[in-house]
Formats: structure tokens, sequence, C-alpha cells
């Protein structure tokens, strides 16, 4: 079968009209104010609004939409950062943008919005995205790069029934990834009562505070302009780093300093096994903690805990972990935590031997635990694969969508699970 059946046409010849959001800077506020969205808030197939988004004045949005877009039916298409996400615009009024979207009005007489929105997610129409990407900070393409992209065109009748096949289909794969995300929530907080299980002060041995486990050594200022060498000796992490530990390690770094500028820099190097974590901003919260892998420095935006001897580095990584630090925070528009409160946080210390123990018995849960998780985010990318295709093939002309046998979602979820079966039997 031909892999493009029906035509392609030049965006350009199929829109009345393209703009991108505002490129300007505009002052924020706290409070009665609107949001100024951006890129992240288009997800695919809807804008996604949360409750801490930026906001600025009511004139100042109305200056950025007095433009008329985007308007009703517009698509928008993430064109910096995140490249090729698409949401149908589907209020009535407009909202604020920034430049990282752009809005594209299609010509309703030839080309259904949600048939496009459906082309912008098709294979094609992603790789012409990123071949005409450009790359600086981050990824971005040019309006006059999006337009002059090639889509697929059928006529309106069969566009509406691609859509129609697409929503429904697309809507069971979607629930079918809800329901992994779900399973894979429900491991994270099996894994977190283990966790609660394990390193939970039973009564029988005494209450110790925190200060007595570890030495506690806040990180050292990082100036951007020794940030980005790779090739020095000591391992410099931010914060950004703790979601990339691997097996709750940290080793290797796009940061690092020679040992002389971490000197100079008044820089502590720490050993390696010292368990660390956020102390200001959002992540502090999260409580996401790692162990240095070797000797490194760290920034000040974190805390490093140094196990005193007899104290097992793992067992006072479960230790810390356990806490809730939202009791700890400072108040104020950046949390921190206090430090006077979380050296006296309660602890407890059995002997080195059932230290040993209890991490050991941890290891082997959480590795049982992880490969489920593991298993399912490879279901949830399988998945997606699947969508992509199935969208591409109808887009393009491969599926006669008004055939009694067309692919079935519940077919590509059977194709996933029989080939995760046998990737993990």
């Amino acid at each position: 079968m031909n892999s493009q059946l029906f035509p392609t046409v030049r965006l350009s010849r199929l829109v009345i009209g393209i703009k991108d959001g505002t490129h300007g800077t505009f002052e924020r506020v706290s409070t009665d104010g609107v949001p100024l969205l951006s890129a992240k808030n288009v997800r695919n197939d809807r804008i996604s609004l949360g409750e801490d988004e930026s906001l600025i004045s009511y004139s100042d949005s109305i200056e950025i939409v007095k433009n008329g877009y985007p308007s009703e039916n517009d698509i928008l298409l993430t064109i910096v950062g995140s490249l090729g996400r698409s949401a149908v615009y589907n209020f009535h009024k407009p909202i604020a943008f920034q430049r990282s979207v752009a809005f594209i009005r299609p010509n309703l007489q030839i080309l259904l919005p949600k048939f496009l929105k459906y082309c912008f997610d098709a294979l094609p129409v992603q790789e012409q995205l990123n071949l005409k990407a450009k790359t600086s900070a981050q990824p971005g393409v040019y309006l006059s790069d999006v337009m002059s992209c090639m889509i697929p065109l059928t006529s309106l009748p069969l566009q509406t029934q691609i859509v129609e096949y697409l929503d429904h289909e697309t809507a069971e794969i979607d629930a079918f990834i809800m329901d992994l995300d779900s399973f894979i929530s429900l491991l994270h907080e099996s894994l977190g009562a283990i966790r609660s299980e394990l390193f939970g002060q039973p009564t029988t041995h005494e209450a110790i505070s925190l200060k007595r486990l570890a030495r506690q050594v806040s990180g050292s200022g990082f100036p951007h302009d020794y940030q980005g060498d790779p090739a020095q000796e000591i391992p410099f992490f931010k914060v950004g780093s703790l979601k990339d530990s691997v097996d709750g390690k940290l080793t290797d770094s796009p940061n690092t300093v020679s040992t002389s500028t971490a000197k100079a820099l008044g820089a502590m190097i720490f050993p390696e096994n010292t368990v660390v974590l956020a102390k200001i901003g959002a992540a502090l919260f999260s409580n996401r903690t790692a162990r240095l892998g070797k000797p490194s420095c760290i920034d000040n935006n974190m805390l490093g805990l140094i196990p005193h001897p007899g104290v097992n580095p793992e067992f006072l990584q479960g230790i810390i972990s356990n806490m809730d630090l939202v009791p700890l925070g400072n108040p104020g528009a950046v949390p921190s935590l206090n430090m006077a409160w979380y050296r006296e946080q309660p602890a407890w210390l059995p002997s080195y031997t059932n230290q040993q123990e209890i991490v050991e018995t941890y290891r082997g849960k959480k590795d049982d635990i992880s490969s489920l998780i593991t298993g399912a985010h490879r279901a949830i990318d399988l998945a997606r694969e699947r969508r992509a295709a199935l969208i591409t093939a109808a887009v393009t002309g491969q599926i006669d969508v008004t055939a009694k046998n067309k692919p079935a979602a519940e077919q590509i979820e059977d194709d996933v699970a029989q080939g995760l079966h046998r990737e993990y039997a």
C-alpha cells in the first residue's frame, strides 16, 4: 500500500491566517490578573490551565489579544521548545499566549480544524517540523516554516469521517494510557508505603534527632560562567540533577569543576555517599533525594547530609525520604527548608547490621516495583507509537475509514500487551 494516498498541499494554501503569541515583556501580578500562557499549556488535544499560572493585568491581556487571535476553531501549535504539540482552540474569547505558540486559522470551506489538528499529530508533519527547527537555546520553527509544511488533503465529507473515526479510536487508546498512568501512581504509592513501614521508627527504639545521624552542610553558589564544562574532575550538581539519579545515585553531571576551582569558589567537595536533597524552591516539597556516587560539589539550593560513622548511607536516605517536609518550610514566595527544625526531626538508629537488613529488604522490593514501573512506561510509549501510526495512516489515506474492517484501538492495546508480555516474561 502506498505510504501517501491523499495528495498533499502546502499549508499556506489551506489557511486564512497565522499568528504567534506576544513577543513582549509584561509585568506579572500576584492577584487579580489573567493568565499569560505558553507552550507548556498546550497539551495534545487540550489546553491545560493550572492553579499557579503566570498572571498579567487585564489591560495587558486585552492589548495582546486585540488582533483577534486566538479565535474559536484556530489550531494552537507549539513552535518553541517542545515542537509540534497541538490543540483545537475551543474558547469563545481569546486568551493571551507567549510567542512559543502559533495560532493557525484554517479555511473552513476546505479544511476541518480537527482534521488539521490530526494532521499535525501525524508522523510526516512532525518530521517536517523537526527538520525545519532552528536550534539555539531551544529548538524553534518560524511561522513561514510552519506555512510551508505539506498537509494531506481530502474532501470535507471524508475529513469528517476520518475525524469521527480517530476521535473514537484515540479516546480508547488514551483511556488505556490513563489506566497505565494510574497503575504507575499506585506502584509509587506502594513503594512509599513500603519505605514508610521499613524506615519509620518502631516503638521499641528511642527517638533521636536527625543531626545525630548526619552532618548537614549546605551547597555553594555556582556562578554561571563556570557551568557547562563537563571535562573537569569534580561533578557539580544542581537541583535538577535529582530527577536524573540512577538507582538513587548521582555520578555524572554536565557541570564539572577542577579541585582548584572548587577551592577558589569556596565550594565544599562532599564525600561519596553524601545524601543530597533540595532545600530551596518548589522541588523542596517533592523530597527527592540521591546519594553522591563520587566526591562532588552541590549548589546552594541543595543540602548535603554526610552520614556519621555507623550510619549506613542508604538507611539515612530512607529515613530522610520518609519525612514530610511541608511543615518544615519557611513561609514566603520561594519555599525554603527551616534548617533548625530539620536538624531536630525525630529519627532512629538501629544497629548497623539491622540497618543493612532493612536496606536490603527495601532494595529488593524496590527493584520488583521498579521493574513493573519500567514495564508500564514502556507500554505507554508503545501505545503512543501505535496512536501516532494510526493517526498517520488515517489522515494520509492508508486506512479506508468507510470500510467495515478497520484497525481498532482494542487491537492496538492487545498488541502492546502481548509485546510487553514477551519482553518481560
